[in-house]
């Protein structure tokens, strides 16, 4: 898996354009840049790039990712099994409703043609 992530190319270019501006000390006004808004917005987000809180913060925040995600995952996949048998049920029960709906328009309207 090592191998795969070393030479993922998305992760090598993440690393070598916004890796390397996360790492170069600085200050980046992430609002400043919007197209339409950027001058009204200009100083209210600014972040202090280079810090170790924020390469820590990013590191915290791609582990917590790594095992939310997963979880999140595995939450939804047993609400999904409760679920999907009541989702079925009430789209059987919908579909044959429709179903006897249009025999019964169908039988009303060949019995009004018929008269």
């Amino acid at each position: 898996a090592l191998v795969l992530a070393l030479t993922n190319p998305y992760q090598v270019l993440f690393w070598l354009t916004v890796g390397v501006g996360l790492l170069r000390p600085g200050e980046l006004d992430v609002l400043a840049r919007l197209p339409v808004v950027g001058p009204e917005l200009a100083g209210t987000l600014v972040v202090a790039t280079g810090s170790p809180a924020l390469i820590g913060g990013f590191f915290l925040g791609v582990l917590t990712w790594i095992v939310g995600f997963p979880t999140g995952l595995v939450a939804a996949e047993r609400r999904i099994e409760t679920f999907a048998p009541i989702v079925a049920v009430g789209s059987a029960v919908v579909l044959a409703g429709f179903g006897v709906y249009f025999l019964y328009d169908a039988a009303t309207t060949l019995t009004a043609l018929g008269a």
